[in-house]
């Protein structure tokens, strides 16, 4: 199993050990660190890089996307997590060697249409938070696929490309910050990070999910890669999650006290982990 990175700022390319993911620069929403090709080619020189392309992609938009997966596929990136559905056809008529995940967010949630892609060239898939470790491990059990899941992070709820926190501040006669919001819900008393960048509009969780548990079962059933999200931690609480993560893996903690850690230093919250859903995953 190999932990992998999503990364907070530029500052963590010389940080942070493991293997990384990274936006794609113009074709990429909600990460911090979206680089060009030419800084990919890089730092993908003597580590393990894998590159996000999450944008909907417009017609008129075809052409560049097509240049940039076919300079990515001349570089050493271990894969290209995907969104939209025409990167499959371009990686297929341009005769690419990309690995492609699939990364649909909310949407990756059954064994047949991981199936089904995987027929169509796909190599692996990213599972959507949204659903149980049983029925993640259900998934693994019954994909070809390489499986990736989220262990430690917070996670997007939702995402639209409309500017919604600059329209807020227009229809008040205040102008907006070049910051993130935060929206308290009075009745669950939870805070929400709210981001607008050039790609729209999306609200974060406000707590840290701790997948610390999960994790046990994500070993047994062979999960290929598990990710933590740095983007909205402090360095100590990540550096506490590698290093718990890392000797969960090489068994070198005891289970009881490694749970211990875990709330101390990321609470309760566990996510949809142990929360039925109406997501089938068949």
């Amino acid at each position: 199993m190999e932990v992998l990175t999503i990364l907070k700022s530029k500052d963590d390319l010389n940080k942070v050990n493991t293997g990384i993911i990274v936006g794609l620069n113009k074709f990429s929403t909600n990460y911090n660190v979206s680089l060009t090709l030419d800084e990919i080619r890089e730092i993908s020189k003597d580590r393990d890089v894998f590159v996000v392309v999450n944008k909907v992609i417009f017609n008129e938009e075809i052409d560049e996307l097509t240049y940039n997966l076919c300079e990515l596929s001349k570089m050493n990136i271990k894969g290209v997590f995907f969104y939209d559905l025409s990167i499959i056809q371009i990686n297929k008529v341009n005769n690419l060697n990309l690995n492609l995940i699939w990364n649909q967010t909310h949407m990756v949630t059954n064994y047949n249409t991981c199936n089904f892609y995987c027929k169509n060239g796909v190599k692996g898939c990213m599972l959507a938070n949204e659903l149980t470790i049983d029925e993640m491990c259900e998934i693994k059990d019954k994909t070809k696929l390489d499986v990736f899941a989220n262990v430690i992070f917070k996670p997007i709820m939702s995402h639209s490309r409309r500017s919604l926190l600059t329209n807020y501040f227009k229809s008040i006669g205040k102008d907006k910050e070049n910051r993130d919001y935060v929206i308290s819900e009075k009745v669950s008393k939870m805070n929400y990070i709210v981001k607008e960048d050039e790609t729209g509009t999306s609200i974060i969780y406000g707590n840290i999910v701790n997948g610390i548990e999960p994790l046990y079962k994500m070993i047994e059933y062979d999960f290929n890669c598990v990710i933590i999200d740095k983007t909205y931690l402090t360095d100590e609480e990540y550096d506490n999650g590698i290093d718990l993560v890392n000797r969960i893996i090489n068994k070198d903690i005891d289970k009881e006290l490694a749970l211990e850690l875990s709330k101390k230093y990321f609470g309760n919250d566990t996510g949809f982990f142990y929360k039925r859903t109406i997501y089938k995953v068949k």
